[in-house]
């Protein structure tokens, strides 16, 4: 522990994790703080919708934006809708 005196604040010879912690934030404390900036993501989904594809927050894609047949024009399921419309059988296989 002999290269940790530094960390050892109350001096008991061992190295408590408040200690460690303290250590770190002092040593941080020179540091700028960055606050991340939220910023929107496009949802590729619905850009795509009808691609034959489930993309992004797509529930299912059956190849067209007809709605009626299952799978509506913003690719949601209707009710009786095909849930695999657009889903690939295994990974990386095209639907």
């Amino acid at each position: 522990m002999a290269n940790c005196i530094a960390a050892d604040r109350d001096g008991n010879g061992t190295v408590a994790v408040q200690e460690l912690v303290a250590a770190v934030d002092d040593a941080l404390a020179g540091c700028p703080s960055v606050t991340p900036t939220a910023t929107a993501t496009p949802d590729p989904g619905l850009a795509n919708c009808g691609d034959g594809t489930v993309n992004g927050t797509e529930e299912c894609d059956d190849g067209n934006t007809a709605s009626g047949d299952g799978c509506s024009a913003l690719c949601a399921l209707e009710p009786g809708g095909d849930v695999c419309a657009g889903m690939p059988a295994f990974p990386g296989a095209t639907p």
